[in-house]
C-alpha cells in the first residue's frame, strides 16, 4: 500500500516486457544477464542454452578471468563492455577495472553516455547479481561522469522489486556522494530500506535527515516510519510518528487507518483499530479494500473470533465466499446469529471479490487445524472460480501437500515453476517416497518461483527427510537465481530446535554460518535458540510421569540457571545467558547487533520471559508483572502467555490458580485451549493423581476442546505412574479414537509399542529423539555439508532476494 505511487510504473514495465519478443521468459527476472555457471558437487546445475553469436554476447575467454560468468546484456553496449562485466564478476579491484576502461576509447565513450549507463544499471538491478548496478554507478563517477538523481531512483525501484534492500541503502548513499545532494524520493527509498532491514534506530532519525537535506517529508515518509514502529512492536514510537505527521499538516486519512489496521495484528485484536480500518474502506480502491479485509479476517481467525470472520466475509460478493464460510461453519454453530461487535460500512462499489490471498488465509487456518486435505481442496478450487493463483496461494499449497503426506506433489509443483533446475535434482528429493500422481488444474503461468516457496520446500523436506537433502534444496535455489533470506535460516534453526540433538552452541554456529552483511540475525532466530536452552534447563528439574523411577530421587546437584535476567528489557525481554555458559560469547554480538538496530522485544520473546519465571522458577508473581509490561506496551496477551501462567501454577501445585488464569483468559477473549488443559493434566500426572488428571480431561472435553495426542498421552501417563499399566493401555486404546480409528494391527502389542505408534500421529513436525553421541556426530557432519553448500552457492554474493 505504501508503494502505490509506483504501481503505474510497474504495470508499464510489465506490459513493455510482455510485448518484447526478445526478452528471456524468466519469471524471476524480466530482463538482465543470464548466469552461465557449473558447480562441482551437489545437484547438477544446467548451463544456459546457447545464444546466437552477436557483438553483445562476444565475451573474453574465461581462462583470463576464471571466476567470471558469461552475460547476455540486452541494453546497447560495445563489445569491450563484456570485459568490464567479466572483471566485475571476478571481483577485481576498482582501480584495475578503471585502468582497463581508460585504455579503451569505445568504453570511455560508452561511459560518457549517461542514458546508456542508466539503462545498463537498471538492467543489472533486475539481474541475478544486482550489486553490479551500484558498481557501474561507481565506475561512471570515477571516470568523471555523474548521472542525475532519477537514475539512482529508478535503480532503487528495481532493486526493491527483488528485495535487495541493503543494496538500495548503498545506492542512496552513493547518490548523495556522487551528486552532492539527495532527493525526496531517494530519502523515502532509504527510509523504506531501513525498515525492511530492521534498522529501526536509524529509521527514527529520518526526519533529521530530511531536515539536514532541507527537504520536507511527505505523507509516504510518515507512513513508512509508522510501519517500522508497528513492525518493531513500538507502539509509543507509532504514536509519536502520528503526532509528527499531524504536526506536519497530514491528518490521518483512509490509507493511514488501513495501514494501522493491517499491521495491528501483531499487537492483538483491538476493537477501535478494527472499526477505523473498516471505516477507511470507502476511501480505498478495490485492491486495497481486499487487502484490508484480508488482514481483518486474519486477525479474527488468529483470535478464534469466527463470528466476526463471517461478518468480514459478508463484505465480499456472497457467491464467491460460500466455500470460505463453509470452512468455519463447522466450528461456528450459528455465526450469523451472533451479535456484531462492529459496524460494517456500506461500500459504494458492491460485488467486491476475494482474491487468492483470501483463500490462502483460510487454507492456513485449516492447516493449523490439521485439516490438510480440506486445505488442499480449497486451494485447488480457486481454478473453478477463475481466481488466479499467486505466490502466497502456492506457498500454502506446498505446506498443505507436505503436511498431508503428499510431499512429492509439492516437489513436482516446485519443479513446474523452476526454470533452470534439471529433473534429476527433483528426482533425488522424491526418491524413496510414494510416486503419487495428483493432477492439478492450477495455472502456473506468470508465477515466479520465490524465496518463500523455497523456504516452504525446505521446511517440508526437513520434516520428511531430515538434513541430508538440504544441499539439494540450496542447489535448486541457486539454479533459479534465488538466494536465501532470514526466514531460510529460521526454518533450519526451528528444525534443529525441535529434533533436540544439536546443543545450543551448535545453533549459534549455524546462525553465524548462515549470516551475512545482508542477512543478519533476527529476534526470531534467538527465539529458537533460547527455547532450546529453556528446554535443557527445564529437563534438569522436571520429569515426565512416564519416568516413575525418578519420583523418589532427589536432585544430585544444585540448581543451575542457564537463563538469567538483566537489563535492558529490549531486545530479549531482559533474558540473558548465565555467565558460566561457554557459548555466552557467541550470543553477545548477536544481541548487541539487535540492540544497536533498536529492535524491541516481541510477543514471543516476552512469552519466553513469562515462561522462564513461571515454569523454571515457579515465580508466578514476577511472571504476572512481565505480563503487565506486555500490556503496557500495547500488546494483547494471547493463548501462549496465558498458557505459560497456567503451566507455572500447575507445576507449583496451585491448580485453583491455574483454573483462575484460564477463566481470566476467557474473559479477555482468549479461549482456553488444549495446551492449557494438557499442562494441568501433566501436573496431576507428575503427582501420581490419576483421578484428578482424568477429571480435568473430562472437563476439557465438556468445554468443547478436542483432545490431541499430547493431552491423551498425559492422562494415560497418570495411570501408568500409579502402577495401573493395564488400565493405562486400555485407556489409550479407548482415547485413540479422538485422533483416528484404532488400528487393529496394534490390538495385541504392549503399551510401549502402542505409545510409539500413537506419538507418531502427533503432527508433521519432527519428533524429538534421544540425543546420543553417535547421533550428534552424524548430525554435525550433515550440518558441515549444509554450510559448505551454502557457502558454495551463496557465500560469494550473500545477497537476499
Amino acid at each position: 500500500m505504501l508503494q502505490r505511487s509506483f504501481f503505474a510504473q510497474k504495470r508499464h514495465l510489465e506490459s513493455t516486457f510482455a510485448r518484447c519478443k526478445h526478452l528471456p521468459r524468466n519469471p524471476m527476472f524480466n530482463s538482465g544477464r543470464v548466469p552461465f555457471t557449473q558447480h562441482s558437487g551437489g545437484a547438477a546445475i544446467p548451463s544456459v542454452p546457447s545464444v546466437p553469436s552477436s557483438p553483445l554476447t562476444d565475451v573474453l575467454s574465461r581462462a583470463e578471468y576464471p571466476n567470471s560468468r558469461k552475460y547476455i546484456l540486452l541494453s546497447p553496449s560495445p563489445p569491450e563492455f563484456a570485459r568490464v562485466m567479466d572483471m566485475l564478476s571476478s571481483n577485481l579491484s576498482q582501480e584495475m577495472i578503471l585502468q582497463s576502461i581508460n585504455c579503451s576509447p569505445s568504453l570511455l565513450s560508452f561511459f560518457s553516455d549517461r542514458k546508456k549507463i542508466r539503462e545498463i544499471a537498471k538492467e543489472l538491478a533486475r539481474s541475478p547479481d544486482p550489486h553490479h548496478s551500484l558498481q557501474i554507478f561507481n565506475l561512471a563517477y570515477h571516470l568523471g561522469h555523474t548521472l542525475n538523481a532519477s537514475a539512482y531512483e529508478s535503480v532503487s525501484f528495481h532493486l526493491s522489486q527483488s528485495q535487495n534492500w541493503s543494496i538500495v541503502l548503498a545506492v542512496v548513499a552513493s547518490a548523495k556522494q556522487h551528486i552532492g545532494h539527495t532527493t525526496l524520493r531517494l530519502l523515502n527509498w532509504r527510509a523504506l530500506a531501513l525498515m525492511e532491514t530492521q534498522r529501526y534506530s536509524l529509521l527514527q532519525q529520518m526526519l533529521k535527515e530530511f531536515e539536514g537535506a532541507k527537504l520536507s517529508p511527505t505523507r509516504r515518509t510518515y507512513h513508512i516510519m509508522l510501519s517500522g514502529c508497528m513492525r518493531n512492536y513500538d507502539l509509543e514510537g507509532a504514536k509519536r510518528c502520528l503526532q509528527d505527521m499531524r504536526g506536519a499538516g497530514f491528518q490521518m486519512d483512509a490509507v493511514t487507518h488501513a495501514l494501522v489496521g493491517n499491521l495491528y495484528r501483531k499487537f492483538g485484536a483491538d476493537p477501535q483499530v478494527r472499526q477505523n480500518a473498516l471505516e477507511s474502506l470507502a476511501g480505498l480502491h478495490p485492491e486495497a479494500r481486499t487487502t484490508v479485509i484480508n488482514r481483518l479476517i486474519q486477525s479474527s481467525l488468529d483470535s478464534h473470533d469466527l463470528s466476526s470472520t463471517v461478518q468480514f466475509l459478508s463484505l465480499f460478493d456472497t457467491e464467491n465466499v460460500q466455500s470460505l464460510v463453509s470452512v468455519i461453519a463447522i466450528d461456528c454453530a450459528s455465526p450469523r446469529d451472533s451479535p456484531i461487535p462492529f459496524d460494517l460500512p456500506t461500500l459504494s462499489a458492491p460485488g467486491l471479490k476475494p482474491n487468492s490471498d483470501t483463500f490462502a488465509t483460510f487454507m492456513n487456518y485449516l492447516i493449523r487445524k490439521s485439516s490438510f486435505e480440506d486445505a488442499i481442496r480449497l486451494g485447488e478450487s480457486t481454478t473453478s472460480m477463475r481466481i488466479s493463483a499467486t505466490p502466497n496461494l502456492i506457498t500454502s499449497l506446498i505446506h498443505a501437500y507436505f503436511l498431508g503426506g503428499h510431499g512429492n506433489v509439492a516437489i513436482r509443483l516446485i519443479s513446474a515453476l523452476s526454470v533452470n533446475s534439471v529433473p534429476e535434482t527433483f528426482e533425488s528429493l522424491m526418491a524413496g517416497f510414494d510416486r503419487e500422481e495428483r493432477p492439478s488444474s492450477l495455472s502456473l503461468a506468470r508465477i515466479p518461483l520465490t524465496t518463500r516457496m523455497c523456504n516452504a520446500l525446505l521446511r517440508g523436506i526437513l520434516n520428511r527427510q531430515g538434513l541430508a537433502s538440504v544441499p539439494t534444496v540450496f542447489a535448486i535455489m541457486h539454479a533459479n537465481s534465488i538466494c536465501p533470506n532470514s526466514r531460510t535460516s529460521e526454518v533450519l534453526l526451528s528444525y534443529l530446535n525441535k529434533v533436540n540433538v544439536p546443543r545450543p552452541r551448535t545453533l549459534f554456529r549455524i546462525l553465524r554460518g548462515l549470516s551475512s552483511p545482508t542477512i543478519r540475525p533476527s529476534l526470531k532466530h534467538i527465539h529458537h535458540i533460547l527455547a532450546r536452552i529453556f528446554r535443557d534447563e527445564k529437563r534438569m528439574f522436571f520429569h515426565s510421569a512416564w519416568n516413575t523411577g525418578l519420583t523418589s530421587r532427589k536432585p544430585l546437584r544444585n540448581r543451575i540457571r542457564l537463563l538469567g535476567i538483566g537489563e535492558p528489557f529490549d531486545p530479549t525481554s531482559g533474558i540473558i545467558l548465565d555467565k558460566y555458559l561457554s557459548y555466552r560469547a557467541a550470543a553477545r554480538p548477536i544481541v548487541q547487533s539487535l540492540g544497536a538496530r533498536g529492535v524491541k522485544s516481541d510477543t514471543a520473546m516476552i512469552y519466553l520471559r513469562i515462561r522462564r519465571h513461571s515454569v523454571l522458577h515457579l515465580d508466578v508473581e514476577t511472571a504476572h508483572r512481565v505480563l503487565r509490561t506486555l500490556m503496557a506496551r500495547g500488546m494483547h496477551p494471547n493463548e501462549y502467555h496465558f498458557g505459560a501462567l497456567v503451566e507455572g501454577y500447575a507445576l507449583s501445585g496451585n491448580f485453583n490458580g491455574a483454573l483462575e488464569v484460564m477463566r481470566t483468559a476467557e474473559r479477555s477473549g482468549v479461549k482456553p485451549n488444549v495446551v492449557m488443559y494438557t499442562n494441568i493434566i501433566s501436573a496431576h500426572a507428575r503427582l501420581h493423581d490419576a483421578q484428578s488428571a482424568m477429571r480435568t480431561f473430562k472437563e476439557m472435553v465438556g468445554a468443547g476442546v478436542v483432545p490431541d495426542v499430547p493431552s491423551i498421552d498425559a492422562v494415560v501417563s497418570a495411570f501408568y505412574a500409579e502402577g495401573a499399566h493395564t488400565v493405562a493401555r486400555n485407556l489409550l486404546m479407548t482415547l485413540w479414537t479422538y485422533v483416528q480409528p484404532f488400528p487393529a494391527t496394534l490390538e495385541k502389542v504392549d503399551l510401549a509399542t502402542m505409545l510409539l505408534h500413537f506419538r507418531s500421529l502427533s503432527s508433521a513436525s519432527p519428533l524429538r529423539i534421544k540425543s546420543t553421541t553417535p547421533r550428534r556426530k552424524a548430525m554435525y557432519q550433515q550440518l558441515k555439508l549444509i554450510l559448505e553448500a551454502y557457502q558454495r552457492y551463496f557465500g560469494s554474493r550473500g545477497k537476499s532476494r
